[in-house]
């Protein structure tokens, strides 16, 4: 026998929030028998391949003739060596995300050493504002946000004092929250994007002035 019995596309979808581009977001993906008789396998949008492992009929070998991402053939030969059949594959890409929206935004304590508490973001989508307010007193010249944004989008801070896209890493990046910070999403379309003005406010200072112990 000289079947091919499946097949999977190993990679990951690269971020190009980074230059060159990070394999960011692993997975593994399954050819599919179509009833043409082509194995198609659909990949997300920026898939880059790191092996493509095919199973055969045990004793048979195979060669691939064309390279990914085009179409290729299988040929599987027979334990005989002789008889051979082919197989066509198919790669087809899905679209890239238009999303582009930051869903959580905190400043964590295990991330910032001038927090004792978590610090939980309200977000305003209509009025594209994020605003937290933080103990009084607290040093908000380095906190760090950890956010969640849209799967394969881009998080980056520009506007007034930045003259540049500044890239921004959840639980990583440190920012000055001394003003409000302009925050921009662009999809992985590299069309869509949306942004939020970032508000870090002090909650009110303790009035509390008594007494408690008086010791001689």
């Amino acid at each position: 026998c000289n079947d091919l019995i499946a097949g999977n596309a190993t990679g990951s979808v690269l971020d190009y929030c980074v230059e060159g581009g990070d394999p960011a977001w692993p997975g593994s993906y399954p050819f599919v028998e179509g009833e043409d008789g082509v194995w198609t396998v659909m990949v997300p949008y920026g898939f880059e391949l790191s092996s493509m492992p095919l199973t055969i009929t045990p004793g048979a070998t195979y060669s691939v003739a064309g390279v990914w991402p085009a179409d290729m053939t299988v040929t599987v030969t027979a334990e005989n060596g002789i008889s051979t059949q082919d197989f066509d594959l198919e790669v087809k890409f899905g679209p890239a995300s238009d999303a582009h929206m930051i869903t959580r935004f905190d400043f964590l304590a295990e991330d910032n050493t001038a927090l004792d508490v978590d610090v939980i973001g309200m977000i305003d989508e209509a009025a594209n504002r994020i605003d937290l307010e933080v103990p009084y007193g607290t040093d908000v010249t380095m906190l760090i946000a950890d956010f969640d944004h849209s799967a394969h989008s881009c998080v980056y801070i520009n506007g007034p004092g930045v003259t540049d896209f500044f890239y921004q890493t959840s639980g990583m990046t440190a920012n000055n929250f001394t003003g409000p910070l302009h925050y921009t999403v662009i999809a992985q379309d590299k069309i869509a994007e949306d942004y939020y003005n970032v508000y870090v406010t002090f909650g009110p200072a303790d009035s509390q002035n008594d007494l408690t112990m008086v010791s001689l």
